[in-house]
């Protein structure tokens, strides 16, 4: 498993946004015991601009994103 550097993250309770320190990713959106779960967006920053680009925005469960198919299996989504 691969481990991230964190430069910082701000949560309170179930929201907060995340900034990795190696790729500058950022995900802001929802939590639940440490991990993305609910809703929420990653951007990445574009190597030739430095802009950031949404690279997902949807639903995650246990820290992961839940991609077409997965959203009953993970129990994802509202309700």
């Amino acid at each position: 498993k691969a481990m991230f550097a964190v430069l910082a993250i701000f949560v309170s309770p179930g929201k907060g946004t995340q900034v990795w320190k190696k790729n500058g990713a950022i995900y802001e959106g929802d939590w639940k015991s440490g991990k993305r779960d609910g809703y929420g967006t990653l951007s990445l920053p574009d190597q030739e601009t430095g802009k950031y680009k949404r690279a997902y925005s949807g639903w995650w469960k246990g820290d992961k994103k839940c991609v077409s198919g997965s959203h009953h299996a993970l129990g994802c989504g509202p309700g």
